[in-house]
């Protein structure tokens, strides 16, 4: 078994393959509408070809996803080095996004800032945050 996508029901799917390919590099590989005039889009990071982001654009707004109540629920992306998380966040401020101040949290954690998309999920982008196999508890193999 292996895991293959995330998906997010948004109001606006458009607003957001903007937003996450600006900021996050993701492209769209798959666009359609279904029957019930659902639009369904796949984003897919440069280097993944077997990780997919889905957004299910719905009009009914009892469906659409709640944004977090904290910045512990976020979506994760890895930068090279520091020097980019920081090149990144200044890009972002200075384009008008709500984004928090870096921090270096050490150890596995590493250096890194939140950002909001349109609809107010938090996006962290960071360096250090390794979690390969390497990291992972062997005991609760």
């Amino acid at each position: 078994m292996r895991f293959t996508h995330n998906a997010i029901v948004t109001a606006n799917a458009e607003a957001l393959i903007g937003w996450y390919g600006r900021w996050c590099k993701m492209r769209l590989v798959r666009d359609r509408i279904e029957a019930d005039g659902t639009r369904v889009a796949w984003l897919a990071a440069p280097e993944r070809k077997d990780l997919i982001f889905v957004l299910i654009e719905t009009k009914d707004p009892n469906r659409v996803s709640n944004p977090p109540k904290s910045l512990g629920e976020h979506f994760g992306f890895a930068l090279v080095n520091k020097s980019e998380v920081d090149s990144l966040r200044q890009a972002m401020n200075d384009a008008g996004e709500t984004v928090t101040e870096c921090e270096d949290y050490g150890g596995i954690v590493g250096y890194l800032f939140i950002a909001k998309d349109p609809e107010g999920r938090n996006v962290e982008f960071s360096f250090g945050q390794d979690v390969s196999e390497a990291n992972w508890d062997a005991s609760l193999a």
